[in-house]
């Protein structure tokens, strides 16, 4: 059998964490869509992803959150959250697709940052990169005499332009912090800067909506250790355990959500969470009239979605053995229990049209894939005796 190398295993980890910060920006535009306005949405993600990162820098000591260049991390959050935030607002403009486009556009201004700020050389071939690059946001944009009504477009761009700078300062402290502390202060300062915002918006959004933000703050720590990962092979186990952490959650929310819909709005708001698809379009659905009916049909998929939520439980127990044990017993019970339920529930009910297919349904499947696929990486040398239960 052959073995990848580890240029190819640092280049697949490298690609993963291309993807988790494709599905951040699906989770945050799920979470505007929920109900939520920009300043919430930022808020949780960032909130979410230090409070869950506290453990991991606690176990290491307090000295690990010492720090000798704060302000070079504060100016990062700043760029991260206005970034961020135009980003995200942008999305109310302009498709998600467009949206992401400009956001990646980060690297053409990176050269520009870098021969002010780290009085970087750049040469002839990076200038003709970096115009081959503008003229493709030119096509992008497609400028016409009402390019300044074009306002989403200039907004993803200027999400792109910060992005830029952002990176710039990790490059600064990278010299001297750890990869895991940056991500913890900028995840800590960005919630910090957008606190105050929030007294603008005192409506706390919907379930949903913070649901999803905390999905995105969880893609946020992924994409950092999976850049770790394309160092540090050995990470892959706790990368593993993470994933499977975001399944867990996910599959929680849909038994929270179910009893969310039970109590507000009976059969028809469970239907209506479990329909949509092309063979059951809400439009045409006909929720029946009979009381007696509709009582039954809300308990049966009351208990559905219970029972989901059952699934996030043991998504979670696996992810913690993964964690604390890199254990192989947890990794065959997520592969073949959970997988079971996500493979039935994606042929039943999304391929065959009955649910809507959106990035919830189908993300669920895609990340117990990609769980499954990267964890082994960083499991001890499989022997049968470590599932023996001698």
């Amino acid at each position: 059998m052959m073995i990848a190398s580890p240029f190819m295993k640092g280049i697949a980890f490298a690609m993963g964490s291309y993807f988790f910060m494709a599905l951040y920006s699906v989770f945050l535009k799920l979470a505007t869509a929920a109900g939520g306005n920009s300043v919430w949405v930022n808020f949780i993600a960032y909130f979410s992803a230090a409070v869950l990162m506290t453990p991991l820098l606690i176990k290491q000591g307090a000295s690990v959150f010492q720090t000798a260049h704060f302000p070079i991390h504060i100016l990062r959050a700043f760029c991260g959250v206005l970034s961020s935030y135009l980003y995200t607002l942008s999305m109310s403009f302009i498709p998600l697709v467009n949206a992401t486009l400009f956001f990646n556009t980060s690297p053409l201004f990176i050269p520009i940052f870098s021969i002010f700020l780290l009085k970087a050389k750049v040469t002839i071939r990076d200038w003709i990169a970096l115009f081959v690059g503008f003229l493709g946001v030119i096509v992008i944009i497609h400028p016409t005499s009402d390019i300044l009504k074009q306002g989403g477009d200039f907004i993803a761009l200027g999400s792109g332009f910060f992005l830029g700078l952002g990176y710039i300062y990790i490059k600064m402290l990278t010299k001297t912090e750890s990869r895991n502390i940056i991500t913890f202060y900028f995840c800590l300062l960005a919630s910090i800067m957008q606190a105050p915002f929030l007294l603008l918006f005192p409506h706390v959004p919907p379930i949903a909506c913070i649901g999803w933000s905390i999905a995105a703050g969880m893609m946020v720590i992924l994409v950092q250790f999976f850049l770790a990962a394309a160092y540090n092979y050995g990470e892959a186990a706790k990368i593993g355990a993470l994933i499977f952490t975001l399944w867990g959650i996910l599959h929680l929310w849909v038994g929270f959500e179910g009893i969310h819909q039970y109590f507000s709005g009976g059969a028809p708001g469970l239907w209506n969470m479990l329909t949509g698809g092309g063979n059951a379009p809400h439009s045409a659905f006909q929720h029946t009239s009979d009381t007696l009916t509709a009582n039954v049909q809300a308990h049966l998929l009351l208990n559905f979605c219970i029972d989901v939520a059952g699934y996030g439980l043991l998504g979670l127990g696996v992810a913690w053995y993964l964690w604390k044990k890199g254990s192989w017993i947890a990794y065959f019970i997520g592969v073949v229990i959970i997988g079971v339920a996500d493979m039935a529930f994606l042929f039943s009910l999304v391929t065959s049209g009955i649910i809507e297919l959106n990035a919830g349904s189908l993300g669920g499947p895609v990340i117990w894939f990609i769980a499954c696929l990267i964890t082994p990486f960083g499991l001890p040398k499989f022997d049968k005796t470590m599932i023996s239960y001698r």
